[in-house]
C-alpha cells in the first residue's frame, strides 16, 4: 500500500538534492532562450509568414522541444540511486516501491512544469508574444506537456541499463520529435514526407495547443487529452517494464 508519509519524506529529500545544484535546470531555460533570438527573425521573413505568426510560432515550438531534455534529468534520478548504492537500502526501508516512485518523480514534474512556464514566459517577453490572453489554460498546457515529458523520461529510466544510454537517447529523441513536430518549421512548411508523421510527436500537439490558446479560438481539448493519452501509455510501459531488482550504471 502506498505510504504517504514515506512518499513526502522522498519528495522533500529530492526537492533537497535538486536545490543543492540548480544550475543545470537554468541552463534548460537559458539554452531555449538564445536559439529563440535566432530562430525567431528568420522566420518571419520566410514564405510570407508575419511577425506575429513566426513568434507565435517559435516560442512554444522551441518551449516543448527543449522541455524533452529533461527526459534525461527523469532518468538521472533512478540512476543516480544506484551510482550512491543507495537504491537497494531505499527499498528495504520503503517497503512500497510505488511510494519510492512517487516520491522521487513528483519533484521532478515541478521543475518540469516550472522549467517550461518560465521559458514560455521569458520567450514570449523577449519577442513579444502577449501573455495575458487565456493565461489560466496556458497553465494547464503547460502542467499537461510536463506530465508527457516526465513520463516519457520515466521510459527511458526503465529501459535503459546506463545513464549515458538515457542522456544520449533523450538528446536524440529530443532533435528528433522536434523535428518532426514541427519545432523548426510551421506544420505547412514541413517536408510532405515528413506530414502524414507528424502528429506521431507530442511536440505537434504542444504547439498546437500553445497556438489554439493563443487565437483565443478554443480550449485546445484535442491536443491536451492526445497529450494526456500519451502519457498515460508511458506510465504504463514504465510500471510494467521497470525491474526494480535490475542494478543500472551510473557515471562510471
Amino acid at each position: 500500500m502506498l505510504s504517504l508519509h514515506q512518499t513526502v519524506a522522498i519528495a522533500k529529500n529530492e526537492w533537497k538534492i535538486i536545490c543543492s545544484d540548480p544550475s543545470i535546470y537554468a541552463v534548460l531555460v537559458l539554452m531555449p532562450l538564445v536559439v529563440m533570438f535566432f530562430f525567431s527573425s528568420p522566420l518571419e521573413g520566410s514564405s510570407g509568414i508575419s511577425a506575429y505568426r513566426g513568434v507565435n510560432h517559435t516560442v512554444p515550438g522551441l518551449t516543448a522541444m527543449f522541455a524533452l531534455l529533461f527526459m534525461s534529468s527523469v532518468g538521472a534520478m533512478f540512476f543516480r540511486e544506484h551510482g550512491w548504492s543507495t537504491w537497494f537500502r531505499l527499498r528495504l526501508v520503503v517497503k512500497n516501491d510505488y511510494s519510492i516512485v512517487f516520491g522521487k518523480t513528483f519533484p521532478l514534474l515541478c521543475l518540469c512544469f516550472t522549467q517550461i512556464a518560465a521559458t514560455y514566459t521569458l520567450g514570449a517577453l523577449m519577442l513579444g508574444l502577449p501573455l495575458v490572453q487565456n493565461l489560466l489554460s496556458q497553465m494547464v498546457i503547460h502542467l499537461v506537456l510536463a506530465c508527457c515529458v516526465v513520463s516519457m523520461g520515466l521510459v527511458l529510466a526503465s529501459l535503459c541499463r546506463t545513464v549515458m544510454q538515457t542522456s544520449s537517447i533523450s538528446q536524440v529523441l529530443t532533435l528528433l520529435l522536434g523535428g518532426i513536430g514541427g519545432s523548426f518549421t510551421p506544420y505547412e512548411l514541413l517536408p510532405e514526407y515528413i506530414k502524414p508523421i507528424a502528429p506521431l510527436s507530442p511536440v505537434y500537439w504542444a504547439i498546437s495547443a500553445y497556438q489554439k490558446n493563443n487565437s483565443g479560438e478554443s480550449f485546445p481539448t484535442l491536443e491536451l487529452v492526445i497529450l494526456t493519452c500519451i502519457t498515460l501509455v508511458c506510465v504504463t510501459i514504465f510500471l510494467k517494464t521497470l525491474d526494480y531488482k535490475e542494478p543500472k550504471v551510473y557515471w562510471s
